[in-house]
C-alpha cells in the first residue's frame, strides 16, 4: 500500500547531544520526514507506525558545540552504520527542545541505570553519585562510601556472555582469578553496584590479539587487566606516572623503584614502562601473590584509585556493551564457588 507523501513521526527518542552525555536536560528529539522525489512502498509502512530509533544499537549522532536553545533548529548528521534508515531516503532532522534529564529512558538502544537518570546540569561521570570531597575523602582511604544494595542488570545481557564465562570457569587460573577480581572490586572501584557497566566495566575473554582472561575498563581507558601464564596469573595495571615520582612530575627518569619494590612480594615480579611525555604508567605484576599485595599495598592502592577516578569522572563508559555480569558477580562479592 502506498502511502502519501506526507512527514512521518517517529517514537520520541530522548538523544544527549555531543558532550552532553550524563550532562544538560538539553536534549534532541528526532523527527524524520520522507523525501519528496520517490514514491514510498509497501517496506515503508512501518515508518507509519512510528520507528523507535534507539532499536538500531549502531546509531551515533554527530553533533556541532554547544549553543543556547531559543526554539533553533540544528542540523545534525545521523551515522547509521547498518543504514537501517538509508534505504528509504530518509532525511533526519533534530528539533531541539527542553526536557527534564530524569525522563531520559534510553539511549542506542540500551537502558539507563536508576541512578544515572539524577543528573544535574553540566555534571557528568561519578560526580553525579559522589562529590569531589567525599572521592578526595575515599581516595585518601579516610571514609568508605555506602550505596544501594540492588543492582541494575539486564539478563538478556547476561545470557549474551554466557558461553565465555563457562569458558573462564574451567581455565586453571579460576579460583585465584575469582579472589583477586573480589579484592580488586572491593577496594579500587566506588561505589561498584550503582555504576556497574555504564561507568565502569569488565570483559571476559575479550577478543584482542594479547588475550588476556578479564579486563575492566572506564569510559575509553583500560584499567586493569589479568592475564593467564602457564597456570598463573599476570596482570597489568594502567595508573598516573606521577602518583610514583617524589615531585609528582611526569619525567619517566625519576621513577621511585624502592617505593614500587615494597608494593610486591618480590622485586622481580614488578615491571613497568611509560610512553614519553604522558602521565601514563603501566605496571606489570607477576604471580597471583604479588597481584594481591599490590592491591593491598597503601600507596599503589591510593594510585589505582586516583586513575579509576579520573576515568570515572570522565563520562560513561565506551565499553558497557561488553560487559559480563557473570564476572562482576564476583567483583560484588556475588559469585558462587
Amino acid at each position: 500500500m502506498l502511502m502519501p507523501e506526507a512527514a512521518v513521526d517517529v517514537d520520541y527518542l530522548a538523544v544527549p547531544r555531543k558532550n552532553e552525555i550524563g550532562g544538560a536536560g538539553e536534549v534532541a528529539t528526532m523527527k524524520a520526514e520522507a523525501q519528496p522525489e520517490r514514491m514510498r512502498g509497501p517496506a515503508d509502512d512501518d515508518l507509519r507506525l512510528g520507528i523507535n530509533l534507539a532499536n538500531s544499537t549502531h546509531m551515533r549522532a554527530s553533533c556541532g558545540p554547544a549553543q543556547p536553545i531559543k526554539r533553533r533548529v540544528f542540523c545534525h548528521r545521523l551515522v547509521l552504520r547498518n543504514a537501517e534508515l538509508d534505504r528509504h531516503g530518509i532525511r533526519i532532522a533534530f528539533t531541539l527542545r527542553r526536557k527534564a534529564a530524569q525522563s531520559l529512558k534510553e539511549f542506542d538502544g540500551r537502558r539507563l541505570p536508576n541512578a544515572s537518570q539524577k543528573l544535574r546540569g553540566g555534571v557528568k561521570g561519578l560526580r553525579q553519585f559522589v562529590d569531589l570531597d567525599r572521592q578526595r575523602a575515599w581516595l585518601e582511604g579516610s571514609v568508605e562510601l555506602t550505596e544501594a544494595g540492588e543492582r541494575n542488570e539486564s539478563i538478556e545481557h547476561r545470557l549474551k556472555y554466557a558461553h565465555r564465562f563457562q569458558k573462564l570457569l574451567r581455565r586453571p587460573q579460576g579460583p585465584e582469578l575469582f579472589d583477586i577480581l573480589a579484592l580488586y572490586g572491593r577496594r579500587c572501584l566506588p561505589i561498584p553496584r550503582t555504576t556497574e557497566r555504564y561507568y565502569w566495566s569488565v570483559s571476559c575473554l575479550p577478543s584482542t590479539s594479547d588475550k588476556p582472561l578479564v579486563r575492566v575498563n572506564a569510559s575509553w581507558m583500560e584499567l586493569f587487566t589479568l592475564y593467564g601464564v602457564g597456570d598463573g596469573l599476570r596482570a597489568r595495571f594502567i595508573l598516573h606516572l606521577s602518583d610514583f615520582r617524589r615531585d609528582r612530575s611526569i619525567d619517566p627518569a625519576e621513577v621511585d623503584r624502592p617505593a614500587l619494590d615494597r608494593c610486591v612480594r618480590r622485586s622481580e615480579d614488578l615491571t613497568y614502562s611509560c610512553p614519553q611525555g604522558s602521565d601514563i604508567f603501566v605496571v606489570k605484576v607477576q604471580g597471583a601473590d604479588s597481584i594481591r599485595e599490590f592491591l593491598t599495598a597503601p600507596n599503589a592502592l591510593r594510585a589505582i584509585r586516583h586513575f579509576n577516578l579520573t576515568h570515572m569522572n570522565r563520562g560513561r563508559n565506551a565499553y558497557q556493551t561488553s560487559h559480563s555480569y557473570s564476572v562482576a558477580d564476583y567483583m560484588l562479592g556475588e559469585g558462587v564457588d
